[in-house]
């Protein structure tokens, strides 16, 4: 995984590398050929070639924060190179999340933080967790899937867990309801004076709970 100024990292999957379901998956190629014939197969042809005309438009939507459109920006323009084009929105960020949340977009991106149980996949991509139910708001459906996710919330040996997260890992690498783009790094400054304080992967502050300052 390439590190990005060594406070994130490249992500190929649902879980980071620190999480206990984590499975190595090859990450997404970027691969503009390849996915200009797949939009020819699929009936997306490009109306003049090399020419201005895209195959379709896609409305994204993003919040105003200067790294969001900067992410936007970028993904307009890896977009354009296989004939795509995309048509930026930006938005307060409570306008945003109440569009995102009941899926009124055609594309947006977001961040998950602090997730550590991976029963968050049934509430992403189970086909009856469409919003207001879940979180699955791209209206991703397949029986596979339900199947797997049910399973896992009704598994209590971890090995058997594991096995199934994995799968399910697998599964959404393959379909791409959603595509990961990268995990950051909890990053953790504190004066020496604090002790008994252990710093999470998920950037959770409950040890701050039993922890004190000289």
């Amino acid at each position: 995984m390439r590190r990005r100024r060594g406070r994130s990292a490249r992500a190929s999957g649902g879980r980071a590398p620190e999480h206990w379901a984590y499975l190595r998956l090859p990450p997404i190629r970027y691969d503009p050929a390849r996915a200009r014939r797949l939009l020819d197969r699929a009936g997306h042809p490009d109306p003049d070639g090399d020419g201005p005309a895209p195959r379709f438009r896609v409305v994204y939507k993003t919040s105003t924060l200067p790294s969001r459109r900067r992410l936007a920006q970028a993904l307009q323009a890896e977009l354009a190179r296989v004939g795509i084009a995309l048509d930026l929105r930006t938005y307060e960020w409570g306008t945003l999340y109440a569009d995102v949340r009941t899926g009124n977009f055609e594309m947006a991106a977001l961040t998950w933080v602090g997730v550590s149980e991976p029963d968050l996949f049934y509430l992403t991509l189970h086909s009856r967790m469409t919003p207001p139910a879940g979180f699955n708001r791209g209206r991703y459906a397949s029986p596979a899937m339900d199947a797997l996710v049910e399973r896992g919330r009704a598994t209590l040996d971890a090995t058997s867990r594991r096995d199934l997260y994995q799968r399910v890992q697998r599964l959404a690498a393959h379909d791409l309801p959603v595509a990961p783009l990268w995990w950051e790094d909890r990053i953790v400054v504190h004066t020496r004076r604090l002790h008994g304080f252990t710093p999470t992967p998920r950037g959770a502050l409950d040890g701050l709970a039993t922890a004190w300052v000289e």
